[in-house]
């Protein structure tokens, strides 16, 4: 049977799930040496995200030993499968993203508010004097 993939997109896959894998090594330290302000939720989707995306690399690299004698419909099932897979990985960057967001937009509102206060404060001290 023909591959589905070509020779080079092997070496590919390999290049990106290692620069991945040392990429999440170098985040990992710095969560677990505390150097980041991340919350335990932030860190769980972080790393379910990770794994979803390390698991469907592996799962293209190994996408011509696995389905050597599958039928077709099965192959496009696995492929499917991948797709799925990484569409959750997205989610979970979407969420992410907007937990990211709306904790930018409290810490600005509290400014905010923190300047109104000193605002107000001031011109109470001055309409004393």
């Amino acid at each position: 049977m023909k591959p589905i993939l070509p020779p080079h997109a092997h070496v590919l896959l390999m290049f990106l799930f290692l620069s991945f894998s040392l990429y999440m090594t170098v985040e990992g330290v710095r969560v677990w040496r505390r150097r980041t302000r991340l919350t335990s939720g932030q860190i769980r989707r972080r790393v379910a995200g990770a794994v979803l995306i390390e698991t469907v690399l592996v799962m293209w690299i190994a996408v011509d030993a696995v389905t050597l004698a599958w039928a077709p419909e099965r192959k496009l099932l696995y492929l499917f499968s991948t797709v799925l897979m990484m569409l959750g990985a997205v989610f979970l960057a979407l969420r992410e993203a907007s937990f990211v967001f709306q904790q930018y937009v409290l810490a600005r509102r509290d400014l905010f508010r923190q300047a109104v206060d000193e605002m107000r404060d001031a011109e109470v001290s001055r309409r004393r004097e």
